[in-house]
């Protein structure tokens, strides 16, 4: 019986311990958005002040600081964006060409945060909400949209009547970004694909030439060139812009024309060859240096100490029997082995212009790869090894890679590099 009435008492006493716990973490948190809204108050930003103190007022709905911060920053907030939109609004009014899309983007983005603040304030109690006004910005939001998707597509239409392959790519992206406003605008997808036809760069890319003595790796021109083609035709996105000419396709052209990749990779003939390929534009590179380093070991000792509780003994302290702990110092002796080796590839690259034979960028390159292995042997106290060292005694020696395959990690690095460069290059 006794039990029945402690235990009953225990389990109100826990859940009242847990009801306040749980009330101190609901104003405590609700404090923290309280002052998060403070800050963005003082340095102006109304709209995420309201939105903050929404975030509070959700959680406890009577919190004073919330709610006294939802009373002034609500106003300043409506104020503060209507007058900018009528701000961007003239300006959008004056605006010619390409000028008229910062202005219009703007709108949107003040309507849409207008439209996400009272949506979240119509989520509290009348009671907080109901001294507030209230209005529906989404009409003027959907307008804003339409606006924006219309400047856009305007200045799509101006860069395609300029002509060029430059304007036709620009006036794509115009096309495109239409839908992020309004999904299926007009006829801008149909549009965007007729300009980005047109804006698409064709670049042939010859076969590294290597000229860095080293003829045993196999042909490392060959391998680099297949390598950039295979990561940018399999990057997505990448392809938007650029259309590259395979190697095969190269090598059979080539052979129709009875020419050799050898002794055409300068702005003089480029243009000629560049024609007969159908491309805008060929890059051409060579490798100047590879290099493999032998595996190096770099061997250090050291010790490791630790004082530690070596065992416990009973004692006798005023008739009464105790125990204490007898300390002491543990050592182990550490040989740590640090092995290192790498590759290295350095060489150049360049752009040729085919219809003016003009070099349009040329750039140098280095790449490197590494291999590195740690491990290590001890003897001694295993209680006096620091946790990394416990780590490095659990790991075991590797094998370094090969010469061959080093130089197949360090080319395939300088792929993905440079393919990379050669997507930017087209975007």
């Amino acid at each position: 019986m006794l039990k029945r009435i402690f235990m009953k008492n225990l389990n109100k006493t826990t859940l009242i311990g847990l009801f306040v716990i749980s009330m101190l973490m609901i104003g405590c948190e609700a404090a923290q958005f309280t002052s998060k809204g403070n800050a963005c108050y003082s340095s102006g930003n109304y709209i995420d002040a309201v939105n903050n103190a929404v975030f509070a007022l959700r959680v406890k709905p009577k919190h004073k600081n919330a709610t006294a911060l939802i009373n002034k920053a609500y106003p300043e907030a409506i104020k503060k964006t209507d007058d900018a939109i009528n701000d961007e609004k003239t300006t959008l009014a004056h605006a010619k060409d390409a000028r008229t899309i910062e202005p219009a983007e703007k709108i949107v983005t003040d309507y849409k945060n207008l439209v996400t603040m009272i949506d979240n304030v119509k989520s509290l109690p009348s009671s907080i909400t109901g001294k507030f006004e209230i209005k529906n910005y989404k009409p003027a939001y959907e307008d804003a949209k339409t606006a924006a998707a219309e400047a856009h597509y305007l200045e799509g239409d101006r860069l395609v009547a300029l002509g060029g392959q430059d304007n036709s790519k620009n006036a794509a992206k115009h096309y495109k970004k239409c839908a992020d406003f309004v999904p299926d605008y007009k006829d801008a997808s149909t549009k965007y694909e007729t300009a980005r036809v047109g804006g698409v760069k064709r670049i042939a890319i010859l076969a590294f030439d290597n000229k860095s003595g080293k003829t045993q790796f196999g042909p490392v021109g060959e391998t680099v060139t297949d390598l950039i083609i295979s990561k940018v035709m399999n990057t997505d996105g990448a392809t938007e812009f650029l259309e590259i000419i395979t190697r095969d396709q190269l090598d059979k052209v080539l052979q129709e024309q009875k020419l050799n990749v050898s002794g055409i990779v300068d702005e003089s003939t480029a243009a000629s060859v560049g024609q007969i390929l159908g491309v805008h534009e060929i890059l051409t590179g060579q490798i100047t240096q590879l290099m493999t380093y032998r595996p190096a070991v770099i061997i250090k000792n050291y010790q490791d100490k630790r004082d530690i509780v070596l065992k416990q003994e009973k004692y006798m302290d005023n008739g009464q029997e105790k125990v204490r702990d007898i300390h002491g110092t543990v050592t182990a002796d550490i040989v740590e082995h640090d092995k290192e080796t790498s590759s290295k590839i350095t060489g150049s690259y360049k752009i040729i212009d085919v219809k003016t034979g003009k070099l349009k960028k040329a750039d140098t390159f280095t790449e490197e790869f590494k291999f590195t292995c740690q491990w290590a042997t001890h003897q001694g106290d295993d209680r006096a090894m620091s946790s990394s060292t416990k780590k490095l005694v659990g790991q075991s020696e590797k094998v370094a890679p090969s010469d061959e395959e080093m130089v197949s990690n360090v080319i395939d690095k300088l792929a993905n590099s440079l393919s990379i460069k050669i997507i930017g290059y087209a975007k």
